[in-house]
């Protein structure tokens, strides 16, 4: 037994079945816009923990590299100091 409209094909049926069910009501419309927002706020979120972090890292390296050089140049500072030293001490 048919259920469907007599001279109506089930192709035809099938179809403006399937279009009803694309069309999407107002309220999952509104969803699907609030989980797009949701999901840019979480990404944008991530994003900025990341810039920060990659930031920390950055002034951590630079830190220690300056701390490396003052060290460096403290010690050449003191090498060149106990060069001019041994140097008076052989002219007396």
């Amino acid at each position: 037994m048919s259920v469907h409209a007599p001279g109506v094909s089930i192709n035809l049926v099938r179809d403006v079945f399937r279009e009803m069910m694309k069309k999407k009501s107002g309220t999952r419309i509104a969803e699907e816009q609030f989980e797009a927002v949701q999901k840019r706020a979480v990404n944008a979120l991530a994003e900025k923990e990341q810039s920060l972090s990659d930031r920390t890292e950055l002034k951590a390296k630079l830190r220690a590299r300056r701390k490396v050089k003052e060290t460096a140049d403290k010690l050449a500072a003191a090498r060149i100091a106990q060069e001019k030293l041994a140097k008076k001490r052989k002219k007396k």
